[in-house]
């Protein structure tokens, strides 16, 4: 898997010269497969700190948790649990290195939904999400943006017309939250629609 191997490669050179590589992961069906092929692989996860970059309002045990699926799926490095205490979670952190996000239909990434973008700050608490659970949290725009590296999937049909959406120059980024990773000088569009 594309993405599997973008993140093993960014990896290794990263704790050539760092102490620590730090990646923000979402949560949802399609990256489970992603964290799974990327337990295999041959890192020094001692040195990798895992941040959600969304999370539903949920203890860390919930079945609905990102963290669980996180810890489920991959279960190596350091993976920070959220504690239901935004400013708590955004003290442990000042940037990302690397961030795997994944579009929803309405192209939508982390908790950032269309009409709703979340431009400053660290991680922040959501009370109207459209998607349930409507309580949750999210990691800002300009969070995000501190990555080196951004991957964005766009896996399944329905997400068909997101990634069109994506793609239009027209189409802003409070309209599709998933432009955000344009803002990112090395990001890769990963996708099974071919359009």
């Amino acid at each position: 898997m594309k993405a599997v191997d973008i993140i093993y490669s960014f990896i290794q050179k990263k704790l050539v010269d760092s102490e620590r590589v730090v990646l923000g992961f979402c949560g949802g069906r399609n990256v489970a497969a992603v964290f799974r092929e990327l337990r295999d692989k041959d890192i020094d996860w001692s040195k990798v700190e895992i941040f959600l970059v969304d999370e539903r309002w949920v203890s860390s045990d919930n079945e609905e948790s990102n963290y669980k699926l996180v810890k489920d799926n991959l279960g190596v490095g350091v993976i920070h649990p959220f504690e239901l205490d935004v400013e708590k979670y955004g003290k442990e952190l000042d940037h990302f290195d690397l961030i795997l996000l994944s579009s929803g239909e309405d192209g939508h990434v982390a908790s950032q939904f269309p009409g709703m973008v979340t431009q400053e700050g660290k991680f922040v608490e959501v009370l109207d999400s459209p998607k349930l659970p409507k309580h949750r949290m999210t990691a800002s725009v300009e969070l995000l943006q501190t990555a080196s590296v951004g991957i964005i999937l766009f896996m399944g049909e329905g997400k068909k017309e997101a990634l069109q959406r994506f793609k239009d120059d027209f189409v802003t980024l409070d309209e599709c939250p998933a432009k955000l990773v344009l803002g990112i000088k090395e990001h890769y569009v990963i996708t099974d629609n071919n359009i």
